[in-house]
């Protein structure tokens, strides 16, 4: 009986796919990032963070398969976290994704910071954000241009464009968050139909050669408000709220639709043009009530005058001519009775 052995080396320097991604399991302050349907087997690292430009923490799962578990801790209530997965196979290849990102739950946030008060019926901390779109591009190739396409009521923004590109891109994601209140301490407006805010990852406001945004008012809030289609203006903040050129485009049943270039996407709000005077709000009357008169001012009236006592001087003039006449008589019976 004999043996032979033969020896063969195998040179491996194709990286592995990067399978399919996603975060799962998302509670207040953990997540879990899955990684399925591998080609070979790999080890996983996940680099997360709170800004897409600053991934510092990590996890690791080394026990090479093609399907990974990676588990996030100690995350933040009611914050987006972003992300990116390495996978590495047994030569050592390697395949780096991402950017990819997820939002920890927010019913959490509000029991936590209830639980930090005590329980004693504290506000929690409720997120501004009243309704959102997003889309992800894997790959924006140079010159061309991309548009984030929006259509509900509760977004004023009907679309973002991205247009022309000056180099390829990667990874890109933008969002569009109706508010539910001024995100900053200074009002836009005299009257603000809607808070906004466009969120970016993997581009930079220069990156393209121009940024447009459409978006629409409804026709019974210009009429309610005493309004014209000219009256609205978009406006972004950046160190202050500065007015954008704004277009109408055109109108539907129940619609005025605008457009607007800016130079960069941060926090917008819809609201009328500076100098555009804003009737009060009239409050309504309730059905059977009597409205209250404004009271007037008490009419003046004239301060009585005091009364005079009488006076005691014409009993004492009567007085004083009986004694003159009384005097006169006697002197002239005098004289008659001297005389005689």
């Amino acid at each position: 009986v004999g043996s032979m052995v033969f020896r063969l080396n195998v040179s491996d320097t194709t990286a592995p796919d990067k399978g399919t991604i996603a975060a799962s399991s998302v509670g207040s302050t953990t997540a879990v990032i899955t990684i399925t349907s591998v080609n070979e087997s790999v080890n996983a690292t996940v680099w997360y963070g709170t800004s897409s430009t600053s991934l510092t923490s990590s996890a690791t799962e080394t026990d090479f398969n093609i399907t990974q578990t990676v588990s996030l801790s100690d995350l933040t209530a009611n914050t987006k976290y972003y992300f990116n997965v390495t996978l590495r196979d047994f030569n050592g290849n390697v395949n780096r994704s991402g950017t990819y990102n997820f939002v920890t739950d927010v019913a959490a946030a509000a029991a936590t910071a209830e639980a930090a008060a005590g329980g004693g019926g504290a506000a929690a901390t409720v997120s501004q954000v009243a309704d959102s779109k997003a889309q992800l591009w894997n790959t924006i190739p140079a010159g061309s241009s991309i548009s984030l396409d929006i259509d509900k009521a509760t977004i004023a923004v009907t679309s973002v464009a991205v247009n022309d590109v000056k180099s390829e891109l990667k990874n890109v994601d933008l969002e569009v968050a109706s508010l539910k209140e001024n995100p900053v301490s200074t009002d836009a407006a005299a009257l603000v139909y809607q808070y906004f805010k466009i969120n970016k990852n993997s581009i930079a406001d220069s990156d393209a050669t121009s940024l447009k945004i459409s978006f629409r008012v409804t026709k019974s809030w210009l009429t309610e408000n005493s309004l014209t289609s000219g009256d609205i203006s978009l406006y972004r903040y950046k160190s202050g709220w500065n007015a954008l050129t704004t277009r109408v485009t055109g109108t539907d049943d129940t619609y005025v639709n605008y457009e607007a270039d800016t130079p960069g996407f941060s926090s917008f709000a819809v609201g009328v043009k500076s100098g555009v005077e804003v009737e009060e709000e009239v409050p309504e009357e309730v059905p059977g009530e009597v409205p209250e008169e404004e009271a007037a001012p008490p009419e003046a009236v004239e301060k009585p005058k005091a009364v005079e006592a009488p006076t005691k001087a014409p009993v004492a003039w009567i007085i004083a001519a009986v004694v003159i006449i009384l005097g006169i008589i006697l002197i002239v019976a005098y004289q008659k009775k001297k005389q005689s």
